[in-house]
């Protein structure tokens, strides 16, 4: 098997329909789940892409060199990114999840992070690779990390556990209790810190305590900064030489210190309480700056006595996560939902900087010669030649794309946009006509005949589905007597039998054009159903469900066989099946590319050298051999089998 990564960024929320049928069968799913019977190696290769527009994504944590020349910033379900040139290219790199915090040495090449419920992790490469951090008896809940200036030493705090440090750069780890045997139920470790040298440390509880020590752990002394119990938030900097602090309090205020936690000063840059998202200093301590929910960015040249509020020029005030270089010159703030914003004149000017695409869908010609990907903010992508190359279809205009089809010669599209409205192409994307039958809808999945004259498309969000019999001219309403939130849609060659997923619902299916439904019950119950694609005649289909399985059926939706590739309940993403529907590709929100080429009986991992991706589409030719994958965070995969 050959598989071709195509280097455009992927998207966050996408998937890709799997029915290869005709005018594209694509949907957007969001769950996986699938039975590892196997493990055999794709062959990846790589080959990045010229764009990269911004992917809004939660920003949660963002790290330095002392430089500020390399940058790692990580969020809530996203990919790690990293840069080396100060922000204005990004690199996603393979590790995925929450990412809780991040640390780094002063040169930018060891560091340390932690991913919720999933473990501490550690590269040596700038981030290039990682590797998980082996405690015994320490579980999984890490929250929070810091690192000395070279790496060697290291700290993380848990959630509902205990404080760890390491003084040989990971290799050995001593546990620490700082409140000496309180009960570990209330021990969530919001946040430490650490001087260059890693002597100086301090801890901070959610319960309202805050912990210093000078000696790299071995003792503690409790501090008490508001002279009362806080919510101390996650956020908390602290100079090179480790004297000088600044904490922050949930729905309170900043409180800094200058002589290593002994004593403290209330501060206030906004005049009232306020959520602080994140706070960062400069080596020296005297350049602070501090986000505020909804309220922007804040700066201090004076080691916090006096404040002013940045202009950024993002429009928007949702900062979640800061860093900045030793001499405060450069500071990195990532924004909700947004880029990664960089300043390298103390806050003055800022230029927003582009991580990855929020890949929403993506469709398959027959053959798979062409190609069509769609981004949420952004616009359509299509490939002629198997995914070597692709352009960027400015006619389509930059919109929040949800969901893609195409006709099995690839030159009929459909494509849906949130908030908007349905899009027809019958140029393979070179000029499209707006379809405004209805009011702008949140729609959510479309598909496609083969011969692109009979499309359907449903509305994501308590919504109806519409169908068209002469190829998006005109529509009508599927008369269902209810509203279902529509993620996926996939139809047989001639488009006749369809099948729809709805979420929190169940799947339905029709034998008539769409003019009539039949409700089934796949898994004995309502399911957050993601995922669905047929055979060209309708008879095999495959359904995917977030937190669940797959399921397969050999007779147009009226039995049901459950599949269970991993062995385990998972978040299925989305599915594809080959025209006779004995070969089916499934992805899941765990990071894996599973194959079946039995009709679902039994599965293989086919994931590029077998590590975790946030898969979020898969969408395959009639023989199923070839197919084309998407990563949130990451790159457009092509394949052949």
């Amino acid at each position: 098997m050959t598989i071709k990564k195509i280097g455009v960024f992927i998207g966050m929320v996408g998937l890709i329909t799997a029915l290869m049928i005709g005018c594209g069968s694509s949907t957007s799913n969001i769950n996986d789940n699938t039975e590892n019977v196997g493990g055999e190696k794709a062959e990846w290769s790589v080959k990045e892409h010229i764009f990269a527009p911004s992917a809004p994504l939660h920003w949660t944590t963002i790290a330095a060199s002392a430089d500020g020349e390399k940058l790692f910033a990580g969020g809530k379900d996203t990919y790690l990114y990293t840069s080396d040139n100060a922000g204005d290219t990004w690199t996603s790199r393979s590790t995925g999840g929450y990412w809780t915090a991040l640390s780094s040495s002063a040169d930018g090449s060891r560091l340390i992070g932690s991913l919720y419920v999933i473990g501490l992790f550690q590269s040596s490469d700038s981030g290039v690779t990682w590797k998980k951090v082996e405690i015994e008896g320490s579980g999984e809940l890490w929250v929070s990390t810091a690192s000395s200036s070279d790496g060697s030493k290291l700290i993380a705090g848990q959630y509902r556990g205990y404080i760890y440090t390491s003084t040989d750069g990971g290799a050995t780890w001593i546990t620490r209790d700082p409140t000496n045997g309180a009960d570990l139920q209330n021990l969530i470790w919001n946040f430490v810190t650490s001087s260059d040298d890693g002597l100086k440390l301090s801890a901070g509880l959610t319960t309202g305590k805050v912990y210093t020590s000078i000696d790299g752990g071995d003792t503690w002394t409790l501090r008490d900064p508001a002279l009362a119990n806080k919510r101390w938030g996650i956020a908390a900097a602290v100079s090179s030489d480790g004297n000088k602090l600044v904490i922050t309090a949930d729905d309170d205020y900043l409180y800094t210190s200058t002589d290593a936690g002994e004593s403290w000063i209330m501060r206030d840059p906004i005049g009232m309480p306020a959520t602080w998202t994140g706070v960062t200093s400069s080596s020296n301590g005297s350049i602070l700056v501090a986000s505020v929910m909804n309220k922007g960015l804040f700066f201090s040249d004076d080691s916090g006595e006096n404040w002013k509020r940045l202009e950024t020029g993002s429009g928007s005030n949702n900062w979640n996560a800061l860093a900045s270089s030793a001499d405060g010159s450069r500071i990195i703030a990532g924004l909700e939902g947004n880029d990664i914003y960089v300043s390298n004149d103390f806050g003055q000017t800022w230029d927003a900087e582009n991580t990855g695409q929020l890949w929403k869908d993506a469709a398959i010609s027959v053959n798979g010669s062409k190609m069509v990907t769609c981004a949420k903010n952004d616009y359509v992508y299509t490939s002629a030649d198997g995914g070597s190359t692709w352009i960027q279809q400015v006619s389509a205009g930059k919109k929040n794309w949800s969901s893609v089809s195409t006709s099995s010669d690839g030159t009929k599209l459909l494509a849906s946009v949130t908030g908007d409205f349905l899009y027809t192409s019958c140029d393979s994307g070179k000029t499209w006509t707006k379809r405004d039958f209805t009011s702008p809808q949140l729609w959510g999945s479309v598909a496609s005949s083969y011969d692109g004259s009979h499309l359907i498309a449903g509305v994501g969000n308590l919504g109806g589905l519409y169908t068209s019999d002469d190829a998006g001219v005109t529509w009508n309403e599927v008369p269902l007597g209810f509203v279902a939130s529509w993620a996926d849609i996939a139809m047989s060659s001639e488009g006749k039998k369809m099948i729809a997923a709805a979420y929190k619902d169940a799947i339905y299916t029709s034998d008539d054009f769409g003019q009539n439904w039949v409700e089934r019950d796949p898994a004995g119950g309502i399911k957050a159903w993601t995922a669905a694609a047929s055979s060209d005649d309708g008879s095999k289909l495959v359904v995917g469900a977030r937190d669940d399985y797959i399921y397969t059926s050999h007779n147009s939706g009226i039995d049901w066989i459950k599949r269970d590739p991993t062995g385990k309940p998972e978040k299925w993403e989305s599915v594809a099946s080959s025209s006779d529907g004995s070969k089916l590709h499934a992805v899941n929100h765990a990071g894996h590319v599973f194959f079946s080429d039995n009709s679902g009986r039994t599965w293989i991992n086919i994931n590029p050298d077998m590590e975790g991706r946030l898969w979020k589409s898969i969408a395959s030719t009639s023989d199923g051999e070839k197919f084309v994958g998407t990563v949130f965070g990451g790159y457009i995969y092509t394949g052949k089998y």
